[in-house]
């Protein structure tokens, strides 16, 4: 069970954004981090808000450095919006992130990267 849940967007890098989510279940923090170009923030606020849908269809695009995955999990009592973020490990911000959330923060998402100004 669910006992809280919070979400934030860190827009103090130039370069990336990152996204914190934090999900307590039963005590433990199933949330995570996300990683993502600055310039790839409406295409993310884009696709969370359709994967919100039911009839969602995932996507997987490079976008710049970023290898986005966006799709929908879970069952049909508690759907699951899934945002996977690959960047070269190599590179700065480097590494795989990602992000589980339930519905109601997937929105939640999209309400704060579409207030981030560019």
């Amino acid at each position: 069970m669910i006992t809280h849940e919070t979400i934030s967007v860190d827009t103090s890098d130039a370069e990336v954004i990152r996204v914190n989510y934090v999900q307590i279940d039963n005590g433990i923090d199933m949330g995570g981090k996300l990683v993502f170009d600055r310039s790839n923030v409406a295409y993310v606020a884009q696709q969370v808000e359709a994967a919100c849908e039911s009839n969602y269809v995932a996507t997987e695009a490079q976008q710049g450095k970023d290898h986005l995955r966006i799709y929908q999990s879970g069952s049909d009592q508690q759907s699951i919006v899934n945002v996977l973020c690959k960047r070269d490990p190599a590179g700065p911000h480097g590494g795989l992130s990602g992000l589980m959330m339930t519905i109601e923060y997937a929105k939640k998402l999209v309400a704060l990267l579409r207030a981030v100004k560019n």
